[in-house]
């Protein structure tokens, strides 16, 4: 049986466990995706840095489970991060859970509560931004409920990789 996950917005005190979930997170999904050079590069102290500008923000918000930070979500009430496609009004920018709790349903519960807050916010059409060869994500979130509709280039250190726009009609 899982054990109960508490959702709150990111405090100073979840940085540090935000931030090496997102490096190792990158480190072991995109391994044999992304270049192992900008793989290894990537700097937990540099992550902590750029996390600290989001606490207390209601849209970084973290999942504890027994006081531990084991996942989190970061995510925009517009579209400011895909301005060009004009019929979405906001957007996940990032979701990553520990690797050694992935498969417990945080993930989803995560997810969840976001849909929920951009629901309230009378949010209709939200984008999710994956790498094309991750496909253990893109299958994740299409149970979800995401249909991919969307394509473009992302820049990662010096290389370019395809990405696909996973969107939800969150209306309903």
């Amino acid at each position: 049986m899982n054990k109960k996950i508490a959702i709150r917005s990111l405090s100073s005190e979840d940085v540090l466990g935000a931030a090496e979930i997102r490096i190792n997170g990158w480190k072991s999904a995109y391994k044999g995706i992304i270049d192992d050079e900008y793989l290894d590069s990537l700097s937990i102290e540099e992550k902590i840095k750029n996390f600290e500008k989001y606490v207390g923000y209601d849209n970084f918000v973290v999942a504890i489970q027994d006081g531990k930070v084991v996942g989190f979500c970061r995510f925009t009430y517009d579209n400011s991060c895909s301005s060009n496609i004009d019929y979405v009004d906001c957007e996940i920018n990032a979701i990553y859970v520990h690797p050694d709790f992935k498969g417990k349903g945080i993930g989803t519960e995560l997810f969840q509560y976001v849909l929920d807050k951009l629901k309230n916010q009378n949010k209709s059409t939200m984008i999710l931004w994956c790498l094309a060869d991750n496909i253990n994500s893109i299958n994740f979130y299409k149970h979800l409920g995401g249909k991919i509709q969307e394509t473009k280039k992302a820049t990662i250190g010096n290389k370019n990789y395809d990405e696909v726009g996973i969107v939800y009609n969150i209306k309903d």
